[in-house]
């Protein structure tokens, strides 16, 4: 981001100070629209690559002008934003093992409720009708250690 210092004096004496956007260019001295109205100029003014730009021709940094007893000082100001503090944010391995446990959590979830989880349920009665016969808790014990 650029922006341009603009310091107007009349016989050394202040008479404007102010900063302005200057990636778009404006007009300064007796335009009707200038952003900095004095008499003797008609400058279109923008902040460049190299600088200061004024009606097409970069002056560097820093220019100043002078018309009779009004001196025209232009800086260029360039600033770039602060970084963000991102040390708030949690570690991005607690975030990511959390949304997958929660992703998993609501798969099961979902599994359940649709019925896709038959065959689960299916062995389940298996085994219940296996166990009610007599000596099938046995047979399904053995059956489980290896034993028959």
């Amino acid at each position: 981001m650029s922006q341009l210092h603009i310091t107007l004096r009349f016989n050394d004496v202040l008479i404007e100070d102010k900063v302005i956007n200057g990636l778009n260019g404006v007009r300064l001295g007796e335009a009707p629209d200038a952003a900095v109205k004095f008499p003797g100029a008609n400058l279109s003014v923008r902040s460049g690559k190299n600088g200061v730009v004024i009606d097409g021709e970069s002056w560097g940094a820093t220019a100043r002008l002078t018309y009779g007893e009004v001196t025209l000082e232009l800086r260029e100001v360039v600033f770039n934003p602060t970084e963000k503090d991102w040390s708030w944010m949690p570690d991005p391995v607690i975030l990511v093992a959390t949304v997958g446990l929660i992703t998993a959590a609501a798969f099961a979830d979902t599994l359940q409720q649709v019925g896709l989880s038959e065959t689960v349920r299916t062995e389940q009665v298996q085994r219940a009708r296996v166990s009610a016969q007599p000596g099938g808790y046995l047979q399904e014990e053995q059956a489980d250690t290896g034993l028959a």
